[in-house]
């Protein structure tokens, strides 16, 4: 029998209409009854990683290791070592030009959209027919480990989570990326970041905007590795690309 194409899915976000998205979405640290999308006897089958400490997997009996912190303490620290400085810096700047409006702790960085951490969804297929989790996993994993190890000079990976609880299994992965704040010290910077990466506009004689600029070249190349590293692992990817908007979290069948 020949196997089934999947679509391969990468969508990148940072808020909605709710505001920016929380890392406790992710690692299910709420209150489960009141999402009516997720089915909480199901839960104990996630995947969680972050880069503190590593995976938290369910035993055969479903029991889940207790972990020292919550992804959202995870982003805050990490937030807080590379960044900390940095935001120091700016705030006394801030207070000697008498500009105290402008002052800002980490938490309030973590919660700006425009350095707080981006957000992608991977999914291997539809809620019509999926790749196998154990297979997704993997891939996912080697690509978080490439995307780390050839990027990790001005981009983290902060944390991400497999989510077996809905209709369609997909992980979310959590990253920051950052560069120099014309100070010597790091502070999240998407676009310098990813110029420092050695990434270009797919059009660099024209003006760049939203559809052309580093962040898409970036992006191109991460789908391209995602694709690579599925299809190492037998994953047949149907190429053909949507037609219509595809808009944040659409791919999921929730």
């Amino acid at each position: 029998m020949e196997k089934k194409k999947v679509r391969a899915t990468r969508t990148n976000g940072r808020k909605d209409s709710n505001g920016v998205f929380k890392a406790g979405h992710n690692d299910r640290s709420f209150n489960l009854e009141n999402a009516e999308h997720v089915d909480a006897d199901r839960s104990k089958w996630n995947v969680y990683w972050d880069y503190l400490q590593g995976y938290n997997l369910a035993d055969e009996n479903g029991v889940r290791p207790e972990r020292k912190y919550l992804f959202d303490e995870v982003e805050y620290l990490y937030y807080h070592k590379q960044f900390g400085d940095s935001i120091d810096a700016q705030n006394e700047r801030h207070e000697k030009s008498r500009h105290a409006e402008r002052i800002r702790n980490v938490r309030q960085i973590m919660e700006d959209s425009r350095t707080c951490p981006e957000e992608t969804i991977y999914q291997l297929g539809t809620k019509d027919g999926y790749e196998d989790p154990a297979v997704f996993v993997k891939v996912a994993a080697e690509l978080f480990e490439v995307i780390q190890e050839k990027y990790g000079s001005h981009m983290q990976i902060l944390d991400w989570a497999l989510h077996m609880d809905e209709a369609t299994p997909h992980i979310h992965e959590r990253h920051v990326f950052f560069a120099d704040d014309g100070y010597g010290m790091n502070f999240p910077k998407q676009e310098k970041a990813c110029e420092a990466m050695g990434f270009h506009p797919p059009k660099p004689d024209k003006k760049k905007n939203k559809t052309n600029n580093c962040k898409v070249s970036y992006d191109e190349e991460i789908r391209r590795l995602y694709i690579e590293i599925a299809e190492k692992y037998g994953v047949i990817i149907e190429k053909d690309p949507l037609t219509g908007k595809n808009t944040w979290r659409k791919t999921i069948s929730l």
